[in-house]
């Protein structure tokens, strides 16, 4: 487990769940989260894999 992959896909993640909530635009809000949220899980994932 790499503590830095780790605590980068959790910001990322968190920071997708808020552009998500509150960017107005419609687009931004579901291309922008869903760019972030997918990295944010790879991140984890990768972090989370044995050594």
């Amino acid at each position: 487990m790499v503590n830095g992959k780790v605590v980068g896909g959790a910001i990322l993640v968190v920071i997708a769940v808020w552009v998500y909530m509150i960017i107005p635009d419609y687009t931004a809000k579901f291309v922008g989260g869903a760019i972030l949220g997918i990295l944010g899980i790879a991140l984890l994932i990768s972090g989370l894999k044995r050594e």
